[in-house]
């Protein structure tokens, strides 16, 4: 936090207070926050979500998944999420969504 800008901080501190007053929000206010492209109800599922859409993608373009010993940075990057998120299905850290949809890649990038 110390590398961000004081309108940074009050920016990240408004959002999480909505966030914990949702309840109190009236549906014109939920409704804006939902069309905001600068916010997201649940931020770390949001970046889950873009990683995972990213080594999709990765897959799909490479007909492989990344690998961790690359080169290149962003497969490197995209190579240790993978990891992570391996290790935590193999230890039952990870949630029967997020479960279904890292099989589902695997089994893609088998076939492809």
């Amino acid at each position: 936090m110390a590398s961000l800008s004081a309108e940074e901080r009050n920016l990240g501190e408004w959002a999480r207070y909505q966030r914990r007053f949702e309840d109190q929000l009236n549906a014109y206010q939920r409704a804006r926050l939902d069309v905001s492209p600068a916010f997201e109800w649940d931020p770390l599922e949001a970046l889950w979500r873009a990683r995972f859409i990213e080594c999709l993608s990765f897959v799909q373009a490479n007909r492989r998944l990344p690998r961790l010993h690359a080169d290149e940075r962003v497969e490197f990057v995209l190579a240790r999420w993978l990891g992570r998120q391996m290790q935590r299905l193999q230890t039952g850290r990870l949630d029967q969504k997020r479960t279904d949809e890292l099989q589902g890649l695997l089994r893609f990038s088998r076939h492809r």
